[in-house]
């Protein structure tokens, strides 16, 4: 079996062997590109929620915002959750204190 290999303008594609030490090269080089996007991009993510500013409501730690993160994705989806979107992840308490704290900084 070969593979093709086409750059971003060519018009002929230039067949390599699938068992030559070439193709392997270029596929190794794709999938540290790949890992290297991902790692890039999982490091952002972790980022975000190491500022996220649901740390500064009291009683709401680590695993609350990684929860919260993993299955809202983003801090507006959070700001926009009703109560009982909340209640299915956290207990009630967590779930209105929450909701306070962003009703408070919409107010200001």
């Amino acid at each position: 079996m070969i593979g093709p290999i086409c750059t971003k303008n060519c018009i002929r594609r230039d067949i390599i062997d699938k068992n030559s030490e070439s193709l392997r090269l270029i596929q190794f080089l794709r999938n540290e590109a790949h890992r290297f996007g991902i790692e890039f991009h999982r490091l952002k993510r972790s980022n975000a929620l190491i500022d996220s500013q649901l740390f500064k409501i009291p009683g709401v730690g680590q695993q609350t915002v990684s929860k919260l993160f993993t299955h809202f994705k983003s801090i507006e989806k959070i700001k926009n959750a009703s109560e009982e979107e909340l209640v299915t992840l956290l207990d009630r308490g967590k779930a209105k204190k929450i909701i306070e704290f962003y009703r408070m900084t919409k107010k200001k």
